[in-house]
């Protein structure tokens, strides 16, 4: 029982994060929270300029993301190890 709750918890707190990036990650595309707005400074720059710094900005978050998704994966399956072997 002790396994599937630590699973379930660990499951959660990966979605939150997952949510909470992209929620970031549309913000900055959508450029809606000015505070968060990473390209707000740089309004003299044409429209596909802006596209083109979204991108980059995305394909960050987005790595970003994939490497904390791999992170919990593993420390999942550690734990599994660790839990199996007591």
């Amino acid at each position: 029982m002790e396994n599937i709750l630590a699973k379930r918890e660990k499951v959660d707190f990966c979605i939150e994060e997952f949510n909470k990036k992209v929620r970031n990650v549309s913000a900055d595309l959508a450029g809606v929270d000015e505070s968060r707005s990473r390209y707000k400074q740089l309004y003299p720059f044409e429209y596909k300029k802006h596209v083109e710094i979204n991108k980059h900005i995305l394909h960050h978050d987005l790595d970003e993301l994939i490497e904390h998704l791999k992170y919990m994966k593993e420390k999942i399956r550690h734990d599994e190890t660790f839990l199996a072997s007591r």
